[in-house]
């Protein structure tokens, strides 16, 4: 799944994928200066709880969800 989030004219892009080398799982958050932070998990209900404070964090700064595509 992915996100993409703007303030002004910055954008910030939120992922959840499978790890491509393992089992697990990796959510990554590609800041408007474009460096990727990765961070992986093997509990789901961890990558969700961590995922849902970045939004909260995320809401709480003034960024919003773009609409996806139509």
């Amino acid at each position: 799944m992915i996100w993409t989030f703007a303030r002004d004219r910055e954008r910030t892009r939120c992922e959840i994928r499978r790890n491509p080398d393992g089992e697990d799982y990796e959510f990554i958050v590609t800041t408007a200066d474009g460096a990727p932070e990765i961070e992986c998990f093997d509990d789901p209900a961890a990558l969700i709880d961590r995922s849902v404070m970045c939004f909260q964090r995320l809401f709480e700064s003034g960024w919003r969800p773009e609409p996806g595509p139509r």
